[in-house]
């Protein structure tokens, strides 16, 4: 078949202007003598001689047969789709497997996975899945859990905004699908991204791209995210400089130039150029003495808090050493 084989379109239904009845579906036979019926066609008595009995064929009939059939060809020559219809799915049995109806805002589609489907796949009945959609769903978040919605999830994006004023969940459905969900809400809270009985992931602000695996909801660029938040606003490369890690661990360095001290104990206070949050947890500390020929400093600390601490260090016999301390100190 070649492409340019596509038939001649119907521009209108068959006597569209014209006189014509409904066909009824239930058979009329022992009820109106000849008349047509979904269930018999043209009953024996339209194939009979008059003079027998029978009954001609009644042109009103024709035309609502070929209206009828004409009406549907020229819906899908349109680019028309179907929608779920209740009434439909009982008169038929219920939607095959495989069938693909249109979604009720006529911004995506679902696909049945069961035959005899007489479920509504808008309010979130059983045996559809997603297949595409264009769009998203706007959604304002304050304290409570929210569970999407069929016609929610179906969205390729949910943009949520509003105050958070708790922790809280966002649950999809266990699909397998893909989300951009961008989160421009506020407030010092945590949105976690979620199945029902299943595990999530943690919503950061801005865009996010997460997936359906079936039972969770999983983060599609954990690795570019992961090395996206060592970088920017949470590090400073140069000395003093800071590295602020996505588990709540913060490092801080920096130098402290001793030179050539005399013999004896000395001290100073190390004040990091921004405080922990909560506290310092260790202080890793690195002499760098440039003597060619002996090494006599014992260095230290004391006093450490999430200011700074105390460095110590003790000269043992003078030399020239051009010392430096390099400092690194964990915490929270």
């Amino acid at each position: 078949m070649l492409s340019t084989d596509a038939p001649t379109k119907v521009p209108l239904p068959f006597a569209n202007g014209g006189d014509r009845v409904t066909i009824p579906t239930a058979s009329q036979i022992g009820i109106v003598d000849g008349a047509a019926s979904l269930t018999d066609g043209f009953p024996p008595l339209t194939r009979t001689d008059p003079g027998a009995g029978g009954v001609p064929p009644n042109g009103l009939e024709v035309n609502g047969i070929l209206y009828l059939l004409s009406a549907g060809i020229r819906w899908q020559q349109a680019g028309g789709a179907p929608k779920f219809d209740a009434g439909f799915a009982t008169a038929v049995g219920g939607y095959p497997s495989g069938a693909v109806l249109q979604s009720a805002d006529g911004s995506g589609w679902w696909q049945s996975t069961a035959d005899n489907n007489t479920a509504n796949p808008d309010t979130g009945g059983a045996g559809w899945v997603p297949q595409s959609a264009y769009g998203n769903s706007p959604l304002s978040l304050a304290s409570s859990n929210v569970t999407l919605t069929a016609a929610q999830s179906l969205k390729p994006q949910i943009v949520l905004t509003g105050t958070l004023t708790a922790n809280i969940n966002l649950i999809f459905p266990a699909t397998l699908q893909q989300w951009l969900v961008v989160n421009n809400t506020t407030g010092a809270f945590t949105i976690t991204a979620k199945t029902a009985a299943g595990t999530g992931v943690p919503l950061l602000a801005g865009p996010n791209v997460v997936y359906g695996d079936g039972a969770n909801i999983r983060n599609a660029l954990s690795s570019y995210i992961a090395l996206a938040t060592l970088k920017g606003a949470n590090q400073v490369l140069e000395s003093p400089g800071f590295q602020v890690y996505p588990w709540g661990e913060i490092k801080k360095r920096g130098n402290y130039y001793i030179g050539n001290p005399f013999a004896g104990v000395n001290e100073t206070t190390i004040t990091y150029p921004t405080p922990f949050p909560t506290a310092t947890l260790s202080i890793n500390l690195t002499l760098q003495d440039e003597s060619l020929t002996t090494c006599n400093l014992i260095i230290g600390f004391r006093q450490p808090t999430r200011f700074g601490f105390i460095l110590k260090w003790a000269e043992t016999g003078p030399t020239d050493q051009n010392a430096a301390v390099h400092w690194v100190a964990e915490g929270h």
